[in-house]
């Protein structure tokens, strides 16, 4: 007897991921706008942030604590975009190509 070995998938809501990370994001002063991107179940996020110190980079990366739990089928990316790293700062070049803004009070 065969044994199926699909898995069971759930679809990935790639704007409830956005929206819950806004949540988390949106009294956060080093983050300036969000971005959301996604594919199958990749979803990344895009933060604009001013030019911080590598330890405060390193700490916007906390604000996915606890996400992979909530959703645990997505493959979550989070990318920061600041101008430290960009010169010029071109969004229309760094972000992918249908980047959509999310509002950090979309939540």
């Amino acid at each position: 007897m065969a044994v199926d070995q699909k898995q069971d998938y759930q679809p990935v809501d790639p704007r409830a991921v956005a929206r819950e990370f806004a949540a988390r994001a949106r009294n956060d002063p080093a983050v300036e706008q969000l971005w959301l991107f996604s594919y199958r179940n990749v979803v990344q996020l895009w933060i604009l942030t001013a030019d911080l110190p590598a330890q405060e980079e390193r700490r916007l990366y906390g604000l996915l604590d606890g996400m992979y739990a909530r959703f645990p089928e997505a493959d979550l990316r989070l990318h920061l975009v600041s101008p430290r790293y960009f010169d010029p700062l071109e969004l229309d070049l760094i972000l992918p190509p249908g980047a959509e803004e999310i509002a950090l009070n979309a939540a």
